[in-house]
């Protein structure tokens, strides 16, 4: 069961993201905007930025970094890194963790999908798994199956991933910022 657990640590952390910003492009209200307006309201404010934040958690052994990428309130990307030695995985050498990861499908399980990639890197005595999402180059089906609803959208349709929720929930998950 703990290989089960260590191997999805990274998809583990997508999941539980916190997402918001309910897409309100076909409310009446919307609709009745100039356009001109509506594109002005979008420019970003000269004072947001991006800006990547690293927050990681250690434990029995297992080391995981998430790297975050925001502009303002909105999550662009976030690249999860988890990194064991295979004794933590109840495997013996970097061949035998190879075959429980194929076993799992876990080396195949994002192949070809825009917005998300994902490595495994078997070296002589641990690996270093990677889940790097791009979450603007995400489907909109996809980003709702990865992220779940604020409280305040129960709908579960994004049209962002809130930076501040997302935080707020690794901090609860024991993630201390670097």
């Amino acid at each position: 069961m703990k290989k089960v657990i260590l191997m999805f640590v990274s998809l583990t952390v997508v999941v539980t993201l916190a997402a918001c910003g309910k897409d309100d492009n076909n409310d009446e209200k919307n609709l009745e905007q100039p356009v001109e307006n509506k594109e002005k309201d979008e420019q970003p404010k000269d004072d947001e930025k991006t800006e990547t934040v690293t927050y990681e958690k250690k434990e029995d052994g297992v080391v995981v970094n998430v790297d975050l990428t925001h502009d303002g309130e909105e999550l662009i990307r976030q690249v999860t890194t988890t990194t064991a030695k295979y004794d933590e995985i109840e495997a013996e050498d970097k061949e035998e963790a190879k075959e429980m990861f194929e076993e799992i499908g876990a080396l195949d399980q994002f192949e070809d999908e825009k917005g998300l990639n994902y490595d495994v890197d078997f070296k002589e005595d641990h690996f270093v798994e990677t889940l790097d999402v791009e979450y603007t180059k995400l489907s909109q089906e996809r980003l709702n199956e990865l992220a779940r609803p604020a409280d305040d959208n129960e709908e579960g349709q994004f049209t962002k991933v809130s930076y501040d929720l997302t935080v707020k929930d690794l901090e609860e998950a024991g993630f201390k910022k670097k």
